[in-house]
């Protein structure tokens, strides 16, 4: 900030949401009420309707799980509220206020939260040692399955890694690299890469070249996870969507056993119990169009979100982009929404998108014949803005989410 600014701070104050578990855990758990059940594997949740006593790990789960409701991030907001709120009545309850070990373990656990500068800790008078267990951050704090958490050095101010570094008018540093091997939500990915370099721009590759980067249900959960991600993590300020190899996605990969599309094909909802109970199980995992949400994680997004098509995109591999700001093409990309040749509808909510971005009569057309388009027959029918020689698509979207993000205001 003083780099940016030339404001000196003098001192500042961080507060973090990781030291839940050892706070709730403090007193003995604290009380939630759940309107629906929750089932967020990736966040470790599994819980009933209804008012419970829960533990540290459960009511942090519960805080974060963000697969468990259609207003996503703002339903989030709301859990937290609760938490804090359940917190707050369980410090002043009678059996933990008039407990002095109790009362003194619940707010020596709250105070890991807070951190006032690199040097000084709200239950330490002075410098803490490097190494202190008070200073270390908890490894429930956000850390994904199968990842480990770097500690940081505390003997030294921690550089925003990533972030827009130099001087006041933005200049990316020359001895910076472009890109780093750095995937912003610490989440190592089977199906994506994410490279991020040091203006913020981020390149997200679908990685699986040996089958034109076909679709898969692990492909669409890692999708759903990234650009939820990517949107609360101030490193990433724009996003370029490209393929390995010599497809951008061949649509989805009809050789996995079962339904490919991961659904549960004895769930049999009426549209009435499908309105009420769209976010729950089984319906969110058994019945939700799998593209749908993918489409709808990219749309929420409040980052720039360019597509940068190197090759073919069929299926869900064109109908994902329309959920993306600006679709850049390569010259021999060919583009196909082909849902009349499989005897299936229009998926990933392309006829939402599709109308809008290209007019109603040309996506009736294209839709009606099912025909692989052309880059130059897409790019005549206003879903693409450029196109560019083989090489280039990539360069050329990454330079232009450049332009959105060197020198500019940061809101």
């Amino acid at each position: 900030m003083e780099k940016l600014t030339g404001i000196h701070i003098d001192h500042y104050v961080e507060l973090g949401f990781g030291s839940v578990i050892n706070t709730v855990d403090a007193p003995g758990g604290i009380e939630i009420c759940p309107k629906t059940d929750m089932d967020d594997p990736k966040a470790r949740l599994d819980i009933k309707k209804g008012c419970q006593e829960v533990d540290g790990e459960t009511a942090l789960a519960y805080s974060r799980s963000r697969y468990v409701s259609a207003l996503s991030d703002l339903d989030r907001v709301g859990r937290r509220g609760e938490v804090i709120g359940a917190l707050g009545s369980e410090a002043k309850s009678p059996r933990t206020f008039l407990n002095p070990v109790r009362y003194w373990q619940l707010t020596n656990a709250s105070a890991h939260a807070i951190r006032i500068d690199e040097e000084m800790g709200p239950i330490s008078p002075g410098p803490l040692r490097p190494g202190d267990d008070r200073r270390q951050p908890h490894v429930h704090d956000a850390q994904p399955v199968g990842t480990q958490r770097p500690q940081p050095d505390h003997r030294r101010p921690r550089p925003r890694t990533g972030r827009l570094q130099g001087d006041h008018r933005g200049r990316r540093r020359s001895e910076e690299p472009l890109h780093t091997d750095r995937t912003s939500p610490l989440v190592t990915f089977e199906t994506l890469t994410v490279e991020t370099d040091v203006d913020g721009v981020t390149l997200l590759t679908l990685s699986r070249p040996e089958a034109m980067n076909s679709f898969t249900v692990t492909m669409a959960r890692e999708l759903e996870a990234f650009f939820p991600a990517a949107a609360e993590d101030d490193t990433i300020r724009a996003i370029v969507v490209t393929g390995s190899g010599k497809a951008f996605c061949a649509g989805m990969d009809l050789s996995a056993d079962g339904n490919v599309f991961g659904l549960d094909e004895s769930v049999s909802p009426t549209p009435a119990s499908l309105r009420e109970h769209l976010t729950e199980e089984p319906f969110q995992s058994g019945v939700r169009d799998t593209g749908g949400k993918v489409t709808l994680a990219i749309h929420a997004c409040p980052k720039p979100v360019i597509a940068a098509i190197n090759g073919a995109a069929v299926g869900i591999g064109a109908t994902m982009t329309l959920a993306m700001d600006i679709r850049l093409a390569s010259t021999r990309a060919r583009i196909g929404f082909v849902f009349g040749r499989l005897g299936i509808v229009p998926e990933a909510c392309s006829s939402w998108f599709l109308p809008r971005i290209v007019g109603t009569q040309q996506a009736l057309e294209w839709v009606y014949s099912a025909d692989i388009l052309t880059a130059e027959q897409a790019l005549a029918g206003s879903l693409l803005s450029k196109l560019h020689e083989p090489d280039d698509p990539v360069p050329a979207a990454l330079e232009l989410a450049r332009s959105f993000v060197v020198d500019r205001s940061l809101l």
